[in-house]
């Protein structure tokens, strides 16, 4: 059968299907987007990644992604950022996640993954001891595990928390309050919807979510109030 595409627009086609996300079809889509725009266009997407991994490195301390010329993450050199405050992630992208709801000022350690044996990541992977140091080093007074609400991140927080209650210091241990379904990804949430959730499920307040209502963050159980985490009426209160 004869080839009927080029082998230079085969061989980018190819190459972004490997993206994850990416489909035959998509790929197919951006090749020929960078075939018909201005030369230049294509150019800078080589570039950019062509510079890709000499441009970025990851933070000595908090594991954070930051640019190759940078010795430590701005966030964790912020002398505005409280650096008793920690809040634990997953991966360097749920910091924008965090950061873009404007309610958090702590500081953040990321573990590098989350504990998922069928895909042989174990606790050894992850940047656990890393933080344990943190926390004599910078005093740490609160710990906010801040994992994805899946499977593996409830894992991986559960784990957290049994690891940092073994050091037996001072520290306390929160976890990020379900104000939003469990089933969605924190990434695909409004900003409006996750601010909430940044307060400590043990202080109990109730805190606007954005949307006219009020979320309850504690743990106890208040009058009108049945399941922890659900959104409930202002006029119950």
């Amino acid at each position: 059968m004869a080839q009927l595409l080029p082998k230079a627009l085969l061989a980018v086609i190819d190459e972004l299907g490997r993206l994850p996300g990416v489909g035959v079809r998509t790929a197919e889509r951006y090749a020929y987007y960078l075939l018909r725009s201005n030369t230049r266009n294509a150019d800078e997407l080589a570039k950019a990644i062509a510079g890709l991994h000499s441009g970025v490195k990851t933070c000595p301390v908090t594991f954070a992604l930051i640019d190759a010329s940078e010795d430590i993450s701005p966030l964790y050199a912020d002398v505005d950022r409280n650096k008793k405050l920690i809040a634990v992630v997953e991966e360097p992208l749920d910091i924008v996640a965090l950061e873009r709801t404007g309610q958090y000022h702590g500081t953040y350690h990321v573990l590098g993954g989350a504990i998922s044996p069928i895909d042989g990541v174990g606790p050894e992977q992850l940047h656990v001891p890393e933080l344990l140091k943190r926390l004599k080093d910078d005093e740490v007074e609160e710990v906010i595990i801040a994992t994805n609400a899946s499977v593996e991140g409830e894992s991986t927080a559960i784990f957290m928390q049994r690891q940092i209650e073994q050091t037996k210091l001072p520290v306390t241990v929160s976890r990020l309050a379900r104000g939003i379904p469990l089933f969605r990804c924190r990434l695909v949430a409004r900003a409006a919807n996750r601010c909430p959730s940044i307060h400590s499920e043990k202080s109990g307040k109730l805190v606007p979510d954005g949307t006219n209502r009020w979320v309850h963050i504690g743990v106890g159980r208040r009058r009108g109030h049945k399941r922890p985490g659900r959104a409930v009426s202002r006029s119950k209160y």
